[in-house]
């Protein structure tokens, strides 16, 4: 029989995803263990335990959650855009900037892809990362702004872009996001606009 979680489950299940996005972001996906996720939450191994069924599941959760947060800025911004063009440029310039405003997230991001490079690229229950710029790309190439282009893959490029200048800005703190973006958008528009790219 499965448990009723209560609003104290809620907001102590919040307490320790929030203690180990803090903890992974610090000392890396490998070195969160049980116990420091624990120590790092101010509770006993027991008492995550109770609240999880295992370190993956609690790292699982706060992977989860920057994920559902990411996936909610990038989805507001994308449905804003009046044409596929501009919902790719939306998906770039708000995913940048979120991640940008969220430096912690980021490092879990980068740290959990590490640990499993599976979830780089698939998240249970969820649609691939690529699958919503893709749409947006097919988008701009139905209204005739962008050429006919593989749109899987050219999401998937973009999005291995926008991955390498986040983990150039980890390494570089003088790297400058916001000139990183406008560049690649410019790359990307250079070789997919139809004015620009015959």
């Amino acid at each position: 029989m499965t448990r009723r979680r209560s609003f104290g489950d809620t907001v102590r299940r919040d307490e320790i995803t929030s203690a180990a996005i803090s903890l992974i972001a610090a000392s890396g996906a490998s070195r969160a263990t049980l116990a420091r996720i624990a120590e790092a939450a101010g509770l006993s191994n027991a008492a995550v335990l109770y609240y999880f069924r295992s370190k993956g599941d609690v790292i699982d959760a706060a992977y989860s959650r920057v994920i559902d947060a990411v996936g909610m800025r990038v989805g507001e911004a994308m449905s804003a855009a009046p044409s596929g063009r501009s919902a790719v440029a939306a998906y770039v310039h708000s995913l940048i900037s979120y991640m940008s405003e969220n430096p912690e997230q980021l490092r879990l991001v980068i740290e959990v892809a590490i640990a499993d490079p599976k979830r780089a690229v698939e998240v249970p229950g969820k649609p691939p990362r690529w699958a919503p710029l893709a749409a947006a790309i097919e988008r701009g190439q139905r209204e005739n702004e962008l050429i006919e282009v593989d749109a899987r893959t050219t999401a998937i490029a973009l999005g291995g872009a926008i991955d390498a200048i986040f983990t150039e800005a980890m390494n570089d703190p003088t790297y400058d996001l916001r000139t990183a973006t406008g560049i690649l958008l410019e790359l990307f528009h250079r070789s997919t606009d139809v004015e620009t790219a015959r």
